[in-house]
């Protein structure tokens, strides 16, 4: 890719500050009210996960499989990484599990579990916009097993541009010296660990409630 670090990690910030402004209020509305409510809010996402499709840098290196399997990923981050950063921000109160509907056996367990792994820990580390958009690439391209080695490179090389790109952004605008610069982007890899285990878990929820992961009903 002939992108800068900077330009790279700017494009994240830039996809999800838009994403964010154009989904907010439906992501604050299924988290309040989530039954029979998912399909409609993934359309709503969906479209955001297109749009990064479309325009990521280095999409042109892939096949059509694994540019299906980037929107999988895309699609994961664009509704549930920006629902618990969202919420992270919010004073509202988490959906109540004891709500019922037709999608509530499985929501509600899904749900509470959603805002205790990752809700929580984002509202915990404070993650600004930079951080955010950091650890959503590292999810979009590093959790998903890559077959070929043109793949394997271009997440390699996103991966590396958003970690040195926000290492950057740490001495322009804190005061953190490097080893505390290193602890913290060491905390927001570490997220990985519990957004890996929501992933296995809607691909789960997906199957069980007949979603197809690919953008069409």
């Amino acid at each position: 890719m002939s992108n800068s670090d900077e330009q790279i990690l700017q494009f994240y910030v830039e996809h999800f500050e838009k994403a964010l402004e154009k989904t907010q209020n439906v992501l604050l509305e299924f988290a309040e009210s989530p039954l029979n409510h998912l399909k409609p809010t993934k359309r709503a996402t969906d479209a955001q996960a297109f749009q990064f499709n479309s325009t990521c840098p280095g999409v042109e290196n892939l096949n059509k499989l694994e540019r299906e399997a980037l929107f999988q990923q895309s699609s994961f981050v664009n509704l549930w990484l920006n629902l618990a950063y969202t919420c992270s921000k919010s004073s509202l109160s988490f959906w109540d599990s004891r709500d019922q509907g037709s999608e509530g056996g499985k929501l509600e367990v899904f749900m509470p579990r959603l805002h205790d792994s990752l809700t929580t820990e984002f509202h915990r580390i404070h993650l600004d916009p930079q951080e955010f958009a950091t650890i959503c690439a590292i999810t979009t391209w590093k959790i998903h097993q890559w077959g070929t080695v043109e793949a394997n490179t271009v997440a390699g090389q996103h991966y590396l541009a958003v970690i040195k790109e926000l290492n950057n952004h740490h001495k322009k605008t804190t005061t953190m010296r490097d080893f505390e610069r290193a602890l913290r982007i060491t905390e927001i890899i570490s997220l990985l660990v519990p957004i890996g285990r929501m992933l296995q878990e809607v691909k789960t929820l997906y199957e069980t409630l007949g979603i197809k992961d690919d953008g069409r009903e």
